[in-house]
């Protein structure tokens, strides 16, 4: 006990043998943390936050740097694998276009969700065909927020209900730049920049999102944007 195995192949016209053990050492637990992360990706909306209350209407919010996803290509199935409910299109090899619809209602283009980033809607409708003005790219995003039930009575006519796609909060120090380059299959090339930082009271986040593949007819896209708080 508390020794390794040994197999050592000895003579018998050895006069002595010697045999030396070697002691095992005991390890402290192992804590697996990626089950704990998944388990902790999705998450509830507070009862009230802010100006909003969310008492007693069915929400989730998705943590993004918890989620193992490909956000590189806007992976939905992945994105928003724990969400029970939702009815995902896949029609977009680049992840162009999310297409997430609930309670059993056309997913195409999330037109019957009411969609919005940074709780200011995307498209000129509450309801409508948001992502044929803008689809949020996944590598910005910093929580992903799905509010169900009885939404109507805050947000207006929705028979899906409100996803708000929260963009990440700008770096606390002056200047931070990241930037991450996808290879995948069929021509498949992202590039995903962002440039943020603090300066006082004043804040920034802006990013640039490229995509190419050569095995869908939306072979390029390109979307930029900027954020600023004071």
């Amino acid at each position: 006990m508390n020794f390794r195995s040994l197999e050592k192949s000895v003579s018998t016209s050895d006069s002595n043998i010697v045999i030396e053990l070697e002691k095992m050492t005991n390890l402290s637990e192992v804590v697996i943390n990626a089950q704990r992360d998944k388990f902790s990706a999705v998450t509830k909306m507070k009862d009230i936050d802010e100006t909003a209350i969310y008492a007693g209407k069915k929400s989730e919010v998705i943590s993004l740097n918890k989620i193992t996803a490909n956000k590189a290509t806007n992976n939905t199935r992945q994105v928003f694998a724990q969400i029970v409910g939702l009815t995902i299109n896949e029609s977009s090899d680049g992840g162009l276009q999310l297409s997430i619809g609930g309670r059993g209602l056309n997913p195409n283009r999330t037109s019957n969700f009411n969609t919005r980033q940074n709780s200011y809607d995307i498209s000129a409708d509450v309801l409508g065909y948001p992502e044929s003005y803008y689809a949020t790219p996944t590598e910005a995003l910093d929580q992903i927020q799905i509010i169900r039930g009885a939404a109507s009575l805050q947000y207006g006519t929705q028979f899906g209900g409100l996803v708000n796609f929260k963009i990440k909060s700008p770096a606390k120090k002056p200047l931070e730049i990241v930037t991450r380059n996808t290879l995948g299959s069929y021509g498949l090339y992202t590039n995903f920049t962002s440039l943020s930082g603090t300066k006082g009271k004043f804040s920034y986040y802006s990013f640039f999102n490229y995509k190419q593949g050569a095995a869908s007819d939306r072979t390029l896209i390109s979307t930029a944007g900027t954020f600023l708080q004071t």
